[in-house]
């Protein structure tokens, strides 16, 4: 049961039908086989979001949590939830409860929800998910080579980014970042924000001679968006804005 208590109100919808189903259907087939067996998930917004034209695209590295603990939550599971199941308009970042929380209520979700509040856009409609689709408690202790399969990855973020005509990929972290930099050729800076703070973290943007942009901002898992010395976020509202 999923509880719906941040502040995004929006229509619920649970059949997989029409242009939804159409394009949903056409991402999870691309998601790798070797994947799906693993703890994990492809899809971080709703069937909705996946199928309606959209400016952003948001990415992390890859899922958190334990993969022996949430062992049954494989990949597969969780697309056929989202296909099946979940309402179209669902967001993990504002539907899910994480860390024993309420939905929406942990650190990394209040953050992430911050930046759609600075955007003006209900966190269900954004296509969100991260490059690569199996769980681990930290990226650094991934087992496996995480950029490679980020490799294998690609094709399934690449179908988003064209079919929905997407013109801003917003990457949480530099190493999410500079891999999507590097497979959208983006290299023409456009726009940087160091944090006001002794640690002086970077937020940057990246330009590809398309003018699709990459937006690297410092991960939400450890750094406050939500206070103004340390939020990145205003280089994304700019972009959506010209």
């Amino acid at each position: 049961r999923h509880q719906f208590g941040s502040g995004f109100d929006g229509p619920l919808c649970s059949a997989t039908d029409g242009s939804e189903g159409r394009m949903i259907n056409e991402l999870s087939a691309l998601i790798p086989n070797s994947s799906m067996h693993l703890s994990g998930k492809a899809f971080y917004s709703g069937r909705s979001a996946f199928s309606a034209p959209s400016k952003i695209y948001c990415l992390g590295i890859n899922p958190a949590g334990s993969a022996e603990e949430m062992f049954t939550d494989t990949v597969e599971n969780h697309t056929d939830s989202v296909l099946r199941e979940l309402p179209s308009e669902w967001s993990a970042y504002s539907d899910e409860s994480w860390a024993g929380m309420q939905p929406g209520q942990s650190v990394m979700q209040r953050r992430v929800l911050h930046l759609a509040r600075q955007l003006g856009l209900n966190p269900r409609s954004i296509p969100s998910s991260n490059i690569v689709f199996e769980r681990s408690t930290r990226s650094s202790t991934f087992h496996g080579d995480l950029l490679s399969i980020a490799e294998m990855t690609w094709p399934f973020h690449q179908r988003v980014i064209q079919n929905l005509g997407v013109r801003v990929v917003v990457c949480f972290g530099g190493k999410t970042g500079k891999f999507v930099a590097n497979k959208l050729n983006a290299r023409i800076s456009a726009g940087c924000f160091i944090e006001d703070n002794q640690r002086n973290w970077r937020s940057f943007t990246l330009l590809n001679s398309e003018g699709v942009a990459v937006v690297t901002l410092t991960p939400p898992s450890v750094a406050d968006w939500t206070k103004l010395k340390t939020d990145p976020t205003h280089l994304v509202t700019h972009l959506l804005n010209r």
